[in-house]
């Protein structure tokens, strides 16, 4: 067993694992929004934005894709955006 491991602090555990880590961020091509995003562009809280995006995707107009991205301190996860469809 590799004492070592035992030795580091939290942050240096965390950059070893996110440097072996093969999980990219995406590019999120221009023009595809998160909801937090929609929220800050229309100063409206993220309930309100989330019925009026899920209602406007339901109706078939925006689309839907999930892109992998930077949530702050290196956590990397899918998070879904949307465009207007067409």
């Amino acid at each position: 067993m590799n004492n070592k491991l035992f030795k580091m602090t939290p942050d240096e555990l965390l950059k070893v694992i996110n440097e072996n880590c093969k999980v990219k961020v995406d590019e999120v091509p221009p023009g595809w929004f998160t909801i937090k995003q929609l929220c800050k562009q229309t100063n409206e809280t993220q309930r309100s934005i989330t019925k009026k995006v899920r209602s406007a995707f339901d109706a078939g107009k925006l689309e839907r894709k999930e892109f992998r991205i930077d949530l702050g301190s290196g956590i990397i996860r899918p998070c879904p955006h949307y465009r207007k469809k067409g």
